[in-house]
């Protein structure tokens, strides 16, 4: 299973990027979620909400779970003491895809590539 960063969705959105045709199965974070309305409702983008209904049909929403916080305070404290912190956003998607066993795509590689144990594939 693959879980769709932010990014990527925005690219589906826009038509760079395309599902189709595609075998996988793909997920979205609660946290992903929040992101993508977030940008939907500064001004009136009813479209876009209506196309994030739309994905949260035919997508697995990843439950951000007591493994998942487990994980996030885990990996706070490592980046810590490496001085590489991360956003608590990026961070908690991707305690939620640890928690889960999924890959996460995303085009930051930067934001997550820091992030020990993480199964990244980054496009």
């Amino acid at each position: 299973m693959l879980c769709l960063d932010t990014n990527i969705i925005i690219d589906l959105f826009r038509g760079k990027l395309s599902l189709k045709n595609s075998q996988e199965e793909y997920a979205i974070t609660p946290i992903i979620a929040c992101e993508l309305y977030k940008g939907a409702y500064p001004e009136v983008r009813k479209h876009e909400a209506a196309q994030i209904d739309e994905l949260l049909s035919y997508t697995t929403f990843l439950e951000f779970n007591a493994e998942a916080c487990k994980i996030f305070g885990e990996l706070y404290a490592e980046l810590c003491k490496k001085g590489k912190q991360t956003s608590d956003a990026d961070l908690m998607i991707a305690s939620i895809c640890k928690s889960h066993d999924v890959t996460l795509v995303t085009s930051n590689k930067k934001d997550f590539e820091n992030i020990p144990g993480l199964k990244l594939l980054a496009v």
